[in-house]
């Protein structure tokens, strides 16, 4: 389960650190102001953070495995978005990207800790420290897609690393499921 996890938070970071790369640059390349490519890193950057600070309360209101799954959804919906609108609607799309990638940080580090309860100092240095290492994987992947074809084709395939987020989200699903009905 705690590993179902990481690679939850692993897609995440893989994404999250590919999107913040290249950002500036596929803007830059669509014509907008290094202001504008600079404004927009910035956005992304105040939204994760705003996101991180109400995504706990969320997960206590409406429980975590929902918060996280729908954020995930939410993340492929604003990336579609943004990739395909200009202007002020597709800073309210990388708003909505940066919300939902923050918002899964303290819901992430108490569900690894809930699948580790006997050593949550563990689960939590396992899913801040490994989930990490596939960011600098995501940024090295995309640049090696855009260095073959184009830099929108490399940014698209960010499209569905949430989707393997979801996966793992499931298996962890299926672990916890099969770990409650042995203890039963």
């Amino acid at each position: 389960a705690l590993l179902a996890i990481v690679i939850v938070v692993g897609a995440r970071s893989y994404f999250q650190l590919a999107l913040m790369t290249y950002l500036p640059e596929w803007l830059r390349a669509d014509g907008q102001s290094l202001a504008m490519a600079g404004a927009a890193l910035a956005i992304f950057m105040i939204s994760v953070s705003a996101g991180s600070l109400f995504g706990g309360s969320l997960s206590d209101r409406f429980g975590r495995l929902p918060v996280i799954a729908l954020r995930l959804i939410w993340i492929m919906v604003g990336y579609w978005l943004m990739l395909r609108l200009t202007g002020v609607p597709q800073m309210a799309a990388v708003v909505l990207i940066g919300v939902m990638i923050g918002a899964s940080f303290p819901v992430t580090i108490v569900l690894a800790q809930e699948a580790w309860p006997q050593s949550v100092g563990f689960a939590s240095a396992m899913v801040m420290g490994l989930g990490w290492l596939p960011a600098g994987i995501g940024a090295w992947v995309v640049g090696a897609i855009a260095d073959q074809s184009t830099l929108d084709t490399g940014l698209q395939s960010l499209m569905f690393v949430p989707g393997v987020g979801l996966a793992a989200l499931a298996v962890f699903l299926i672990v916890r499921a099969r770990s409650s009905s042995i203890r039963d």
